[in-house]
């Protein structure tokens, strides 16, 4: 008996939830704030954090919050596929429920896209602050000049044997030093931004993971000296890993990001949410055609947050 045919809300329907099982895998959010924009570019200023508490004797002092700003574009991303009627009512395979969930991974991993090439780009593209967004020279009020552009000249434990291919106990050593530095960045009124940080994103590319898994999760690590307790395990520090193939022509770098904050280190800007379209029963097309076309469009930017929710380690 042939299966039925399937509708445009059926398939609608299989999309959306798609979609919502993927967005919870993803560390899309833990990187990035959601803002909702009308138009086709959106000036997002960035104020300073509140000032310090001092003593009230003479009265309250009010400051100034310093504002920055960044300019982030929205533009334009469409996909789709099409599928003759006779292959749907002849799907018994799921096929067709595969398709749908690429076209949701689509939709995610475009922000997945977006955001990783602010990551490659971080080296030369500017911050709100007018510097690199990793930079050895980022200053802002009383903080004094800082770094999220690490080398072995600010963490030792980032000179290793193999720059491109790092052991676990030198992984694990490289983020424990990466993370501790974050304990030192102060904001705009020289207070320290992190005192209350304890959960990260350490991502990294493909050539890494398999250190890097290890550095974060086992126990116990192996070194030339034999075996010793891993400090990240042991730690009061939650750590997740993201592997990226996108980030692999950084062939000795890795990021670490504070993922526990209100602010994160990138924006993400929607002016039209990812929209599902289907050409399908009932319509001209499908009529003349029989064929079905399925898609999703949306209009979108990527733009640099807080450069001091990310910082970027550098083998050597």
């Amino acid at each position: 008996m042939a299966t039925r045919e399937l509708t445009r809300r059926d398939v609608i329907g299989k999309y959306f939830l798609a979609q919502e099982g993927v967005l919870q895998s993803s560390w899309v959010d833990l990187v990035s704030n959601r803002l909702e924009s009308d138009q086709g570019s959106e000036i997002i200023k960035m104020l300073s954090t509140a000032p310090p508490l001092e003593s009230s004797l003479g009265g309250v002092t009010y400051r100034n919050l310093d504002v920055e700003s960044v300019t982030i574009t929205n533009n334009p991303y469409t996909t789709g596929f099409e599928i003759l009627k006779t292959d749907m009512r002849r799907d018994k395979t799921g096929q067709l429920d595969i398709r749908l969930q690429d076209l949701a991974v689509k939709g995610i991993s475009n922000w997945r896209k977006l955001l990783t090439d602010l990551v490659i780009n971080g080296e030369t593209d500017l911050s709100a602050d007018g510097s690199e967004f990793f930079s050895a020279t980022h200053s802002h009020g009383d903080s004094g000049t800082q770094t999220n552009a690490l080398t072995s000249a600010e963490v030792t434990a980032l000179d290793v044997t193999t720059a491109t291919a790092p052991t676990a106990a030198e992984a694990s050593a490289a983020i424990n030093g990466v993370i501790s530095e974050f304990y030192g960045l102060k904001d705009y009124h020289g207070e320290p931004i992190h005192e209350d940080a304890s959960q990260f994103l350490v991502m990294c590319p493909t050539t890494f993971g398999g250190a890097f898994r290890s550095a974060i999760n086992k126990d116990l690590l192996a070194s030339t000296v034999g075996s010793f307790d891993n400090p990240l395990t042991g730690s009061e520090w939650k750590i997740e890993l993201a592997v990226n193939p996108r980030m692999d022509a950084m062939t000795t770098k890795f990021v670490v990001f504070r993922t526990d904050a209100a602010t994160k280190a990138f924006i993400r800007q929607s002016e039209k949410e990812v929209e599902f379209y289907a050409i399908a029963e009932g319509s001209e097309w499908a009529l003349e055609n029989a064929t079905h076309k399925y898609g999703i469009s949306c209009n979108r930017g990527v733009g640099y947050g807080l450069w001091q929710m990310a910082l970027l380690g550098t083998f050597s």
